[in-house]
């Protein structure tokens, strides 16, 4: 699920935004507004924004402006620019602050809301990648005997992998075939193991072989 906050001076954009962005059906749990770059901080200081749709020429703290503060105190947010001015400048340094897209007001449903899912699925691989990669680490340490048990016990707890069963297996397997076959592979040998009702966590170990800790 998602947090958005909208950020613009006219009232009626702001509403405009909420009403016709299908947004539950893109995950988005909570929608908050902001009229202006230091509300709009002021809102991220108070809660994780996940995307950020901001306007370019407001009073008090400009577009640009907000989205050089976010990309320096909240790296992880996306943003979107909506503009009623088509100048070459403003879109270079968006794209350059690494803005998903650059809307010209008044902007196309179609194309906003593509640009919105587009950002909501980066986000989506972003965590989905920082959690397996976190995942990996941990498993392959405990495969290779290299973190304390209290260490192993609160990193399990927190990626639900539980270490507390009776008996465990380790296969090591080494893939002989053609790449493109891997992946495929891999995800047969998880939802075998899955039917059979058994807890399995696979790694590619420092040898090269794909390892399951079953």
């Amino acid at each position: 699920m998602y947090k958005v906050l909208l950020v613009d001076d006219e009232a009626a954009v702001l509403e405009t935004l909420l009403d016709t962005v299908p947004w539950q059906q893109f995950g988005v749990e909570e929608i908050l507004t902001a009229k202006n770059g230091i509300q709009a901080l002021e809102q991220m200081q108070k809660q994780t924004i996940d995307l950020l749709i901001t306007d370019i020429r407001m009073p008090n703290m400009d577009g640009l402006q907000l989205l050089e503060k976010v990309c320096e105190l909240y790296p992880a947010a996306r943003f979107i620019i909506l503009s009623a001015y088509s100048d070459f400048d403003y879109a270079r340094r968006a794209l350059q602050l690494g803005a998903e897209n650059y809307l010209l007001k008044p902007f196309q449903e179609r194309e906003l809301e593509e640009t919105i899912e587009t950002a909501l699925n980066n986000i989506y691989a972003d965590r989905k990648n920082t959690d397996q990669v976190f995942r990996d680490n941990i498993v392959r340490r405990w495969l290779e005997n290299n973190i304390t048990l209290e260490e192993l016990g609160e990193r399990c707890q927190l990626l639900d992998i539980n270490i507390y069963l009776p008996r465990y297996c380790v296969a090591c397997i080494r893939w002989k075939y053609q790449e493109g076959y891997l992946q495929s592979y891999q995800d047969r040998c998880m939802q075998q193991l899955k039917e059979l009702k058994y807890e399995a966590y696979p790694i590619w170990d420092k040898f090269g072989y794909y390892t399951v800790i079953v």
